[in-house]
C-alpha cells in the first residue's frame, strides 16, 4: 500500500494509477463437489480378507513348488542310496558265505588236531595209506614226517625202514599226524593241510573252499 493512502478514506482517482483490477472467479453450476462416501469397517475387512487370501494362494503355490521340488530332490537321493547299497549287500553275503567256509574249515582242523593229540597212532594208518599209492618198484623213498611222529614210527615200525628201503625223514614244518613221501618219480602229499583241503573241497565244492582253506593255513602257519 503506498504510503500516501490512509486507511479509512476515499482514494482519489489520481492516486489509483499502480492499484490493480482484481475480478471475482466465475462459479458454475457444472463445477459440482463430489461426495466421498467413508469407508465402512465392513469394506476395510473385505479388503483386507482378499489380500490375506491372494497372498496365501500365492504362498500356497510357492510353498506346493518348494515341496515338490524338495521331494524330487529326496527322492533322487534315495534311489542313489538303494544303488549303492544294492552292491554292498551282495558283496557282504559273498564274505559272509567265505567267513563261514573259513571258520567251518578252521574249526575242523582244530578238532582234528585234538584227535590227533589224543590217538597219535594216526600216522600209523596214514602211512599205510600214503605208502600203498607208491608202486612196488619205487626206490630212495623218503617219508617227511613230524619229529614226534618219527619216534613214534620207528617204535612200531622197527626193522622195516630198512626192509622196506624208505628212509624216515624228520620235518617240523609238518604237522602231527600228517606225512609226504617222496621218491624218483612220485610225490605223495599226506599231510593233514592237504587231506583237509581235499575233504572240504569235495564237501563244499568249489574254488571257494580251496581259497578259504588256503587263507585258513596261511593263518595257522603265522
Amino acid at each position: 500500500m503506498d504510503k500516501g493512502v490512509q486507511p479509512g478514506r476515499i482514494i482519489p482517482a489520481d492516486a489509483t494509477g499502480e492499484v490493480e483490477q482484481w475480478d471475482l472467479p466465475e462459479v458454475n453450476d457444472s463445477d459440482e463437489v463430489q461426495d466421498c462416501a467413508p469407508v465402512t469397517a465392513r469394506e476395510i475387512e473385505e479388503i483386507h480378507r482378499a489380500a490375506w487370501q491372494e497372498g496365501f494362494e500365492q504362498g500356497r503355490r510357492e510353498g506346493l513348488a518348494d515341496a515338490a521340488r524338495e521331494i524330487a530332490q529326496k527322492v533322487a537321493e534315495l534311489d542313489t542310496l538303494m544303488n549303492t547299497l544294492v552292491h554292498p549287500l551282495e558283496k557282504l553275503d559273498e564274505e559272509v558265505e567265505q567267513q563261514l567256509v573259513q571258520l567251518c574249515v578252521l574249526l575242523t582242523r582244530h578238532l582234528v588236531r585234538r584227535e590227533l593229540r589224543t590217538s597219535p597212532e594216526e600216522i600209523l594208518g596214514t602211512l599205510r595209506e600214503a605208502l600203498a599209492l607208491l608202486p612196488a618198484t619205487q626206490r630212495d623213498v623218503r617219508i617227511f614226517v613230524h619229529p614226534d611222529d618219527a619216534r613214534l614210527v620207528r617204535s612200531h615200525w622197527e626193522g622195516e625202514e630198512q626192509e622196506r628201503r624208505w628212509r624216515l625223514v624228520e620235518d617240523p614244518t609238518i604237522s602231527r599226524g600228517g606225512c609226504r613221501i617222496e621218491s624218483e618219480r612220485s610225490r605223495i602229499d599226506a599231510t593233514v593241510e592237504q587231506r583237509l583241503n581235499a575233504l572240504m573241497t569235495q564237501f563244499l565244492g568249489g574254488d571257494r573252499e580251496e581259497d578259504a582253506a588256503g587263507r585258513a593255513t596261511e593263518e595257522d602257519d603265522a
